[in-house]
């Protein structure tokens, strides 16, 4: 063992020897498993793995730029199996050590006595210049089972092969399940890890919209790769777009507001008075008191409505081809409306179960709530079974289904919005089925509800002082919902996709609110006990 317990293999004369025999059998078995579970991207952390197997095995470039582009056949305990994508090249000790990002390094590797690293190919330049290269020429690459074959997309043709941005290029660490190389600030490639057979839906819905709509506030479509083997569905293994220069995302930007809403108030001493606050986030008509406007920020709420704007623009952009039936809007039936609640009730049984059998380790304050919403749960349900009192007059779209603050970049001066793969644990076909774009909608505003109470335990605030601001956490929640919501509805007021009726509108979001609260439930039950205040306050609201 060397650094950080990596283990190390000797190798008689090159470096892919650890493809071939015992040494293959002792990479797969010691070596893969312990790089595998230390990488972000891979998503079943929790599972045991019973064993890895390469399937297929891709050469990419020639001579000293070959990198090895596996498919990993990972089967754990229970018969359960995912594909994923590890490109592995090799790097001498000779080279400058200061360029290779440890979290790459797969294992050592002794060469004919040569010392060396065997690496993730993403932390290589020449691959990465080399994946933008084939998507550049279409080339086709072939494998023991199938071929790579890749397609540039109409922005990619605003550069020759002489000017590809590939001189400069870093991996992105903000992204969980893929991983993302940013080419020059002009190119952004996201490299998907997990492989599933059949259409990626952010592939899908980027180049649907870069191809077929107007709607511009989604990144370029720039290529694809994917992998075709006979009598199987399509591998898409990544994804090429053009690069938004951004200042963050909408998340970071309303957690920045809101902190500066709260200083204002401590700052000004303001007294918390009733300001005639809207009494739910329906009241959308509602003015803004002038001091609840100084202290929000009027740029905010301007940005507030162009969220609210983009969002409906995107639904439109999304339900506006009739003959393509990967996207032509269906109508709602009453069968939809079942599932979808038979869904959100399963969901509920299940997380409120798992707070039964967590309430004694919750914090003291937190148990009154608790306790309060476990004995209300059949008025929790009451809101699901009111999607069944009749059928919903409107249609179903495809969505961005995994939407939230974090999902949007935020340019300075307008937003663009990102990321349409859905919930990666999920398989690719329920992750492209056509919902109401309600459900994007409930998402957004628990995305704005988490940001007031992440504005509140961030900062070095008393107890004394987030007791006293936590009735300005629902104003502020309350009015700008308002907004978002209002200058939503007034973009898509005429669309197939909203019930013709308010208090339908009102009926599907209530229950994707309770839904998507239930599921923050669990998820920070799980995760981040801390932060089970934030859904059990959404759920309390729904008791009352």
């Amino acid at each position: 063992m060397t650094d950080n317990n990596i283990p190390s293999l000797k190798l008689n004369k090159y470096w892919e020897e650890i493809f071939q025999g015992e040494t293959k059998d002792l990479f797969e078995k010691k070596i893969l498993p312990v790089y595998i579970k230390r990488c972000r991207w891979f998503g079943s952390k929790a599972r045991k793995i019973e064993n890895i197997k390469i399937t297929e095995n891709i050469i990419i470039g020639e001579k000293e730029s070959i990198t090895h582009l596996l498919f990993l056949l990972i089967k754990y305990s229970g018969k359960i199996r995912e594909m994923y994508m590890l490109p592995v090249t090799f790097s001498s000790l000779k080279e400058n050590m200061d360029k290779i990002n440890p979290r790459g390094i797969i294992t050592y590797l002794i060469v004919n006595k040569q010392k060396g690293i065997l690496l993730d190919g993403v932390y290589d330049e020449k691959f990465k210049k080399n994946l933008l290269l084939m998507i550049k020429t279409r080339c086709k690459i072939r494998g023991k089972d199938g071929v790579i074959i890749n397609y540039p997309g109409e922005f990619l043709r605003k550069f020759s092969l002489k000017n590809l941005p590939i001189k400069n290029s870093k991996v992105l660490t903000a992204e969980q399940s893929n991983t993302s190389i940013l080419y020059d600030k002009h190119l952004l490639f996201k490299l998907f890890r997990k492989l599933d057979g059949g259409m990626n839906p952010d592939l899908e819905i980027v180049k649907f919209i870069s191809e077929n709509t107007n709607f511009s506030n989604v990144p370029p479509f720039a290529g694809y790769i994917e992998y075709k083997k006979k009598n199987s569905k399509q591998v898409i293994m990544g994804m090429l777009q053009g690069f938004i220069p951004n200042r963050g995302d909408a998340w970071e930007y309303t957690v920045d507001s809101i902190k500066k809403y709260y200083e204002k108030i401590l700052k000004n001493k303001v007294k918390f008075e009733n300001f005639n606050i809207p009494q739910s986030i329906f009241a959308t008509e509602q003015k803004i008191p002038g001091v609840i406007q100084k202290l929000i920020g009027q740029n905010y709420i301007n940005m507030t409505k162009i969220l609210g704007k983009r969002t409906g623009e995107l639904h439109l952009a999304l339900s506006s081809n009739k003959k393509d039936k990967n996207f032509s809007p269906e109508p709602i039936t009453y069968s939809y409306q079942k599932t979808v609640v038979s869904s959100m009730k399963s969901q509920t049984c299940r997380v409120f179960g798992f707070l039964k059998g967590h309430f004694d380790n919750l914090k003291d304050n937190l148990k009154k709530d608790a306790n309060e919403i476990l004995k209300n749960e059949s008025k929790i349900e009451e809101y699901y079974e009111n999607l069944l009192k009749k059928k919903i007059s409107a249609t179903k779209i495809r969505i961005h289904d995994d939407y939230h603050l974090g999902q949007v970049l935020y340019t300075g001066k307008d937003f663009v919005i990102i990321d349409f793969e859905g919930e990666p644990a999920r398989p690719l076909k329920e992750r492209r089925l056509k919902k109401s774009p309600i459900k994007d909608i409930a998402g957004m505003l628990r995305s704005f509800h988490y940001a007031t109470y992440n504005a509140l335990f961030v900062q070095s605030l008393s107890e004394k002082e987030i007791a006293m601001l936590e009735p300005w956490a629902e104003v502020w929640y309350l009015y700008m919902t308002g907004v978002f919501l209002k200058e939503y509805f007034k973009i898509v007021k005429n669309a197939s996709f909203i019930p013709h009726k308010k208090e339908d509108i009102e009926t599907m979001l209530n229950a994707f609110l309770i839904e998507k609260a239930v599921y923050e439930l669990g998820y920070e039950l799980n995760n981040r006990p801390d932060w089970v205040v934030i859904p059990l306050k959404a759920l309390l609201y729904f008791t009352k």
